[in-house]
């Protein structure tokens, strides 16, 4: 086997051992004693690739932990995921008092026609108090309608009279 293969195959704990001892020879020393492969090789040998060996391990090991970190994040989602349960306006297109619900890039907004108009009502990043904002938004619509319709009736009124006039002055 070449020295490399001993030891890459041992890197955890010859990096160990240089840890506690922080001197080649010492670390060749203690291992040899317990690695039989290791005392086929000099310490020369042992230190050229050593060296090499301990850095490739830290990046292995960095690698290594930075996986960990990720599998806890995709651990952590699935439980948020669990306890939030699906997102009800992309997994069941939901109504709350008769508007449709939409989401898009996280952004909750509500939609109705009413009287030949689309109206829209901006929820924000969760659903909480949509109904109170649909009805503020529900009033306001009543609010600006019943002008509308006041308006309306006001200049029916002033055409109708405008008529009657026009027929008081001008009778067949």
């Amino acid at each position: 086997m070449k020295p490399v293969e001993i030891l890459m195959r041992h890197r955890n704990r010859i990096h160990q051992v240089y840890s506690e001892n922080g001197s080649w020879t010492k670390t060749y020393e203690t291992l040899s004693t317990e690695i039989n492969e290791l005392a086929e090789m000099s310490v020369a040998t042992f230190k050229q690739y050593a060296g090499i060996m301990i850095e490739f391990n830290k990046s292995l090991n960095s690698d290594d932990e930075l996986t960990a970190v990720k599998q806890e994040l995709e651990q952590v989602k699935q439980e948020l995921k669990k306890i939030q349960g699906p997102n009800p306006a992309v997994k069941h297109g939901i109504n709350i008092s008769g508007w449709s619900i939409q989401e898009s890039k996280g952004y909750f907004r509500a939609f109705r026609k009413m009287g030949g108009k689309m109206y829209a009502v901006y929820l924000g990043k969760t659903l909480e108090n949509a109904e109170a904002k649909i009805g503020m938004k529900e009033q306001q619509i009543t609010r600006v309608n019943r002008a509308e319709k006041k308006e309306l009736k006001a200049k029916v009124f002033q055409a109708g009279l405008e008529i009657i006039e026009h027929m008081q002055l001008y009778p067949e």
